[in-house]
């Protein structure tokens, strides 16, 4: 019986193992702690005397996990994943659609955000915080108020091969209200299939960064936001694709 028993064991163990060494991380990973995917916050235009001028700012913290460049070979070089570019979709609710019962989700009735923000590199290990920043001329021009959100999809790319989105993913890069709502991979192709049907997306509406006035980002790297929001992670250096410039 003995004998039995350990043996069982033995294949338990090794059964575990196996799961366990056939779980591929990605190389880069959301980080949300327990919170949302998108953190969004509001906070006062830091040189405007209205304080009803309130930016929206919408955060993703991804975390390194492992650099997919088998080239590298330094320590200084493997310290560094490259080339990670973050797609957002923000869905609102049009203005004077009902936010409870079906109608939010015909997408008839959403407005479609997308934004990009495009990384030189972010650091293996680390926690890097990416921003995107709603200025506060288009919430009131086209009425958009928080409670009109209806979900985030984020898609990441890593070194120019996008991060798969599978069955045991999903839920890292949606956000917990369509989470809900959604059961598996045909439910969400069906989700990406009524975007593409729903009204143009706006791009242009949520900006990364280096799109933000200089007082916007003076207050990130030196001000009250830094304080409340960006302190305990990286900043990273976004590319020229991403500046007013382009």
């Amino acid at each position: 019986m003995k004998a039995i028993k350990y043996t069982l064991s033995i294949l338990i163990m090794l059964a575990v193992s196996a799961t366990a060494f056939g779980q591929k991380r990605d190389p880069v990973e959301i980080y949300n702690s327990g919170n949302d995917v998108v953190k969004t916050n509001r906070f006062k235009d830091p040189v405007s005397s209205d304080s009803s001028m309130e930016w929206r700012r919408s955060d993703i913290i991804l975390k390194g996990i492992d650099n997919p460049d088998k080239t590298a070979t330094g320590e200084r070089e493997k310290r560094w994943i490259k080339d990670v570019v973050v797609d957002l979709i923000v869905v609102y609710v049009r203005p004077g659609v009902p936010t409870s019962g079906n109608a939010k989700w015909d997408p008839k009735n959403w407005i479609v955000l997308k934004s990009k923000a495009e990384l030189v590199a972010i650091e293996k290990g680390s926690n890097t915080i990416v921003s995107f920043f709603m200025p506060p001329e288009i919430r009131d021009s086209y009425r958009l108020e928080d409670n009109q959100r209806l979900f985030f999809i984020i898609e990441l790319s890593v070194g120019g091969n996008k991060v798969e989105l599978t069955q045991k993913n999903l839920k890292k890069f949606i956000s917990s209200a369509l989470a809900k709502r959604i059961k598996n991979m045909k439910q969400f192709e069906k989700i990406k299939s009524d975007l593409a049907s729903a009204s143009s997306a706006n791009e242009g509406w949520l900006i990364s960064l280096p799109q933000t006035p200089f007082h916007v980002q003076y207050s990130e790297y030196f001000g009250d936001n830094y304080t409340k929001y960006v302190k305990s992670y990286n900043i990273p250096t976004y590319k020229k694709s991403n500046s007013p410039l382009k």
